[in-house]
């Protein structure tokens, strides 16, 4: 029987899927290449960029009853495409131990539509994982010596996928690259910790996510930084380190883990 060499992935993006009901992962590239937009896209193609903020700024204009500022939406834009890449990095790691080593040519999602829910694309050249793996011997594999090893792959591909993608909406968004890094890791450690909640595996996944952020690796800024708060039962928070702009379009509204609040408070 010939060996397989597509990375043994598919059954574990289902879960993360099933886990995330507002998106549909697929495993592969795009069927039509044209109706969808990658990463590497976004950081070739200038036309191709400004259509994806575009269709961001239509979205929010739809959904808040009035434009966003230019900055905001690009923010947005690039908070949407960035959540999405650590969570296909970072949902593996969570529930199979593999780092699937993703470019930013290997995630795609579709043209002009502005939202995070729906489709997404994503091609898989290879991955990381641990010596024990039961796919630790198929020809994509590369095995790492341990559970520390395997976050420092997931870290490198998080941070090497990211940069260009976060250079090419720097002009577009009123952030340096200590603020945009920050955005980064809070989408990191936000993702692991939306997963966890989503799969009833909310402590397991704040444990990962501290260990995958515990500050001191850049170019991540900070740590995964979660700690507790007694509600009627014991519950998990974090600080964002990075403001997401939202009290721009509704100035009524905050939101809990605020870093503006923190700054105010302090």
């Amino acid at each position: 029987m010939p060996v397989s060499t597509t990375p043994p992935l598919g059954e574990t993006y289902a879960r993360v899927a099933a886990a995330c009901d507002f998106l549909q992962i697929q495993v592969g590239r795009p069927p039509d290449p044209e109706s969808w937009t990658t990463g590497a896209q976004l950081t070739a193609d200038a036309k191709r960029l400004v259509e994806f903020v575009d269709a961001k700024a239509a979205r929010m204009e739809q959904e808040y009853g009035r434009p966003a500022r230019r900055d905001v939406v690009a923010s947005w834009a690039f908070h949407h495409y960035a959540w999405l890449a650590c969570l296909l990095v970072a949902g593996p790691l969570l529930l199979d131990r593999r780092v699937p080593l993703l470019g930013p040519g290997d995630v795609a999602v579709p043209r002009r539509t502005g939202v995070l829910a729906g489709p997404v694309t994503v091609a898989v050249p290879g991955f990381a994982c641990l010596p024990g793996d039961p796919a630790a011997d198929h020809p994509q594999a590369r095995v790492v010596a341990d559970a520390d090893a395997l976050r420092r792959v997931a870290r490198d591909t998080v941070a090497g996928h990211l940069a260009p993608v976060l250079a090419a909406f720097r002009p577009h968004v009123r952030r340096g690259p200590h603020a945009l890094w920050g955005m980064v890791t809070d989408e990191l450690a936000g993702t692991l910790w939306h997963l966890g909640q989503a799969l009833g595996r909310e402590e397991e996944a704040v444990a990962e996510a501290t260990a995958l952020l515990p500050g001191g690796t850049p170019p991540f800024v900070g740590g995964a930084g979660f700690r507790t708060v007694e509600l009627r039962d014991r519950a998990y928070t974090r600080t964002r380190l990075t403001c997401c702009l939202y009290y721009t379009l509704c100035p009524e509204d905050v939101c809990s883990n605020c870093p503006r609040i923190a700054a105010a408070a302090g």
